[in-house]
């Protein structure tokens, strides 16, 4: 019977009974080994729920105190952007110094995105959270609260669903917050789409067509979710992103008519506004409404396309999208600024 006790199924039991026997002392007494047997129950069963990760932290370890002279966006198509939007994103905080701490938010894989970034402009540091679908309550709280010292957020390229669930939670709230205090906000892929005043989540399906969209801007396959960020600029917009090579033209078209029928479209703007990025293009609004379509790193960059129309004729679940009064802007001139509207005015602070 002791040379059984002395092989116990825990750690903790074993070092008891291992301790024991080699003192002499026999069998450790049954209260000893109470809460370690299988059909103890008191103690609590450990969270297997995902945990949120920091990342080593890229450059000074100590805050940049001086806060921001934004706020901006900069809306990318993927990766981090080209290397003018990182400029953009550290010019908007402060061009005159090393300025600015970068949190990069993802939902998913490594930290692909903190070095490159810290590489690419004079930024005070860059720090990943990756923030896994189903993250306890307390493990956002925790990534809010370091969101409290940022003047930038990346939202990295991921699951649209995943952002979507952040609404009215602490994380959206603390992104919205850097906004309001001058920080920019900036975001590839699916966290640009989820930037927008409402975003599509593929319901049951890896993707949805345009032509899917076209015949059917209600369809079984299409949620049309509240934007979880709710940021004052972005109050009419509809974001989408790889427009030609993946064929979402009708796509934007169709969510942008239909955000507009829905009542999604807050603020001062009376339209919604698609945006839509080609590959390898980035948008940057800043806090007057301006947009800038940045330089590319490529010979032959991305485009920015904007549709916005008033009502459409035929928007309705069952039926095929008519907008006859839909305009199409394509913005291919990079460094040339042009007003966006947002739905709301610049912010009442200045620099």
């Amino acid at each position: 019977m002791a040379e059984v006790l002395c092989r116990a199924r825990s750690y903790a039991a074993s070092a008891l009974t291992l301790a024991a026997c080699a003192t002499g002392a026999g069998a450790p007494a049954a209260e000893e080994l109470a809460p370690f047997l299988p059909g103890d129950r008191s103690a609590p069963a450990p969270d297997t729920r995902p945990q949120v990760v920091f990342f080593p932290r890229f450059g000074n370890p100590a805050d940049d105190a001086r806060g921001s002279l934004g706020p901006g966006v900069v809306l990318s198509n993927d990766g981090i952007g080209p290397h003018s939007a990182a400029l953009w994103m550290h010019d908007t905080v402060d061009p005159s110094r090393v300025a600015g701490d970068v949190a990069v938010l993802s939902t998913h894989g490594d930290d692909a995105y903190a070095q490159p970034l810290y590489a690419a402009a004079r930024f005070n540091s860059v720090q990943t959270a990756l923030i896994p679908r189903d993250a306890p309550q307390s493990d956002l709280e925790t990534v809010a609260s370091w969101l409290a010292d940022a003047e930038i957020v990346f939202l990295a390229d991921g699951d649209r669903a995943s952002y979507a669930a952040w609404a009215g939670g602490p994380v959206a709230a603390a992104v919205r917050a850097v906004y309001d205090r001058g920080g920019v906000i900036a975001a590839a892929g699916g966290g640009a789409a989820a930037l927008g005043v409402a975003l599509l989540v593929p319901r049951g399906v890896p993707d949805v067509p345009s032509n899917v969209a076209l015949d059917d801007p209600y369809a079984a396959t299409i949620a049309l979710v509240p934007g979880p960020f709710a940021l004052p600029s972005a109050g009419s917009w509809i974001v989408d992103v790889s427009l030609r090579s993946a064929d979402r033209f009708g796509r934007l078209a169709a969510m942008t008519a239909r955000a507009q029928a829905d009542g999604l479209v807050v603020g001062q703007a009376v339209a919604a506004l698609g945006i839509g990025l080609d590959d390898g293009a980035a948008l940057a609004i800043d806090r007057r409404g301006t947009a800038t379509l940045l330089p590319s790193d490529a010979a032959t960059g991305g485009d920015c396309w904007l549709i916005r129309g008033g009502g459409a004729a035929q928007v309705a679940p069952g039926q095929a999208l008519v907008w006859s009064g839909a305009s199409v802007t394509r913005f291919d001139a990079p460094e040339r600024p042009s007003n966006c509207p947002t739905g709301a005015g610049p912010p009442s602070r200045t620099p």
